[in-house]
């Protein structure tokens, strides 16, 4: 799973910004649309197809997994841990749109009023910056999450990282200029990808959700999803600077939930 988090997600992040970098302007948006889309499911049925372990006749009572744990609080976990997870994809999925709606501001600004349309569109270069975003920050984060939970507990860590996307989102509401809005969502994406990290290896914890770790898993991720599609909804049909002021918002709040949730084992 650190393997998936630090390397398979950052690099399919960057996949869509290189390709678009590298043929868009040759084959057309529809053609990378289908390069960049219908060949990322062909692995994983081959995979699945050739890897998959028969499970038939496996007594699950002594296979190792086996968790007994009853944890009191519950629900208390599953809510709290749901609505970190949710803000966090939230801020971390609406870079996503946020981040090509700066670009275009940013070109319409410095193109002519007859042909703003076309020369607003995100172009060139601005596809490896937006590679860098999704993809680099995400491929430092996760691995450098998985050795600081070591050293800082889980307050502290997550709290610092949840008020630092807070400040990085608020920042951008100065308009401080493309290259710094690039470096301040670079530093939202590194957060996030830190947050990331640590809910999955949390839920994973015998100890947080024990025995029913699949219902609370379940929840966690649910409620994760649909902060990502909010967070997406917000910055692509909102006004960027209204969305930003939304995200400021529900990141300080998650800030002070992190307080709250105690080393994330012990609550």
């Amino acid at each position: 799973m650190f393997l998936h988090g630090s390397v398979t997600f950052p690099l399919g992040a960057a996949w869509v910004s290189i390709m678009g970098y590298l043929i868009l302007d040759l084959v057309g948006w529809r053609i990378m649309l289908f390069l960049t889309t219908v060949p990322v499911f062909i692995p994983p049925v081959l995979m699945l197809h050739f890897n998959l372990a028969d499970t038939t006749g496996v007594d699950s009572a002594h296979n190792g997994w086996r968790n007994d744990n009853v944890v009191e609080n519950f629900p208390v976990r599953v809510i709290k841990l749901s609505l970190f997870q949710g803000i966090s994809k939230a801020a971390g999925f609406g870079i996503i749109l946020l981040q090509p709606s700066l670009i275009r501001k940013f070109n319409m600004r410095f193109s002519a009023h007859h042909d703003q349309g076309c020369s607003a569109m995100v172009k060139g270069t601005q596809f490896l910056v937006m590679a860098a975003v999704t993809g680099g920050a995400s491929l430092m984060g996760r691995p450098v999450c998985y050795f600081l939970r070591k050293v800082c507990r889980f307050t502290w860590l997550q709290s610092i990282v949840a008020a630092g996307i807070a400040l990085s989102y608020g920042l951008i509401l100065i308009n401080p200029g493309i290259v710094a809005e690039s470096i301040l969502l670079w530093l939202a994406m590194f957060g996030f990808s830190i947050q990331e990290t640590e809910t999955w290896l949390l839920m994973l914890e015998p100890g947080y959700y024990g025995r029913q770790m699949d219902l609370g898993a379940a929840v966690t991720l649910t409620s994760a999803h649909v902060g990502g599609a909010i967070g997406v909804t917000l910055t692509g049909l909102l006004n960027p600077h209204l969305a930003v002021a939304i995200i400021v918002g529900a990141c300080s709040f998650q800030a002070l939930l992190a307080c709250t949730m105690a080393d994330g084992t012990e609550e």
